[in-house]
């Protein structure tokens, strides 16, 4: 399931192309290119382990009592970049692997994807008052729609309303009934015509053209080593990557801050014990 993400897999019909390796020397090596353990990060898709729907709703319920992991975030995903980026491909994995067998243990005995008409109801009349209402509802509540939207793992707080309180302004029209009540026929056309304005756009973004090509194809082989150099195969393009590179480039915002924390927090030690030694001497 982890591995879902990356091949864009949703379970609404998707399909996904199978090649059979025949020969052994061809399945070592597709063992060693295409192995997530080996190689956890790719430029395009980004890490090719991510969090399930199961694993996203057992971290949020659990988050105070997961201690196997050495850097925690409220979002599992910014966490396992910042993991990534400290600790790189291998060790990485086990973090995941750690995080899969604990959230087949933690939710053995909970239900957390069943959206019963109590919940409904509940739902529907926060959404009535007020957006602001309903936001702080859904913040608070640890029914399993609720534990869906705030863990990250199913729609958001936005897709929610729109289910029980209204649509809201779309193309130029206010649509101020529901899902749940059902649009009056203006009201469905509006939505319609807007929904397909939206996937119109969507589809235009990954249209190819010769200069996106030209850059897939001249940038695809660049590497940052060991020693910190661009690299293209044996050729080195540039000694030192952070003279041109910006830190976001090289790690996430995320892992930049804590790693600024923990030498802070290290210096601010140092600093203390200094400190406390001088006034021991002095009492001395």
């Amino acid at each position: 399931m982890e591995r879902t993400e990356s091949l864009n897999a949703d379970f609404d019909g998707d399909e996904v192309n199978i090649y059979l390796v025949m020969n052994h020397q061809s399945q070592a090596e597709c063992m060693s290119l295409l192995s997530a353990q080996a190689d956890m990060s790719d430029p395009v898709m980004g890490l090719k382990l991510a969090p399930s729907q199961d694993m996203l709703v057992a971290y949020y319920l659990c988050f105070d009592t997961i201690d196997f992991l050495p850097y925690k975030h409220r979002d599992l995903k910014r966490t396992f970049y910042v993991l990534f980026d400290l600790f790189l491909s291998e060790k990485h994995f086990s973090f995941v692997e750690k995080m899969r067998k604990f959230y087949l243990y933690a939710l053995q005995k909970k239900t957390c994807f069943a959206l019963s008409l109590e919940e409904t109801l509940e739902l529907e009349h926060h959404a009535k008052i007020s957006y602001k209402h309903f936001q702080q509802h859904v913040k608070s509540s640890r029914k399993a729609l609720a534990m869906q939207i705030e863990s990250g793992a199913k729609g958001s707080i936005e897709h929610a309303f729109q289910m029980f309180g209204s649509i809201g302004y779309q193309n130029g029209t206010c649509i101020n009934h529901s899902f749940w009540e059902g649009l009056t026929p203006s009201e469905a056309v509006e939505h319609a015509f807007e929904a397909n304005q939206g996937m119109s756009n969507a589809s235009n973004i990954w249209q190819s053209d010769y200069s996106y090509s030209k850059l897939v194809y001249s940038l695809q082989g660049l590497i940052i080593d060991y020693w910190g150099r661009i690299v293209d195969g044996e050729k080195v393009i540039q000694m030192d990557a952070l003279s041109i590179c910006h830190h976001s480039e090289i790690v996430s915002e995320d892992t930049m801050k804590f790693l600024v924390e923990q030498m802070t927090k290290g210096k601010l030690n140092v600093l203390a014990n200094q400190l406390l030694t001088q006034d021991l001497i002095k009492m001395l």
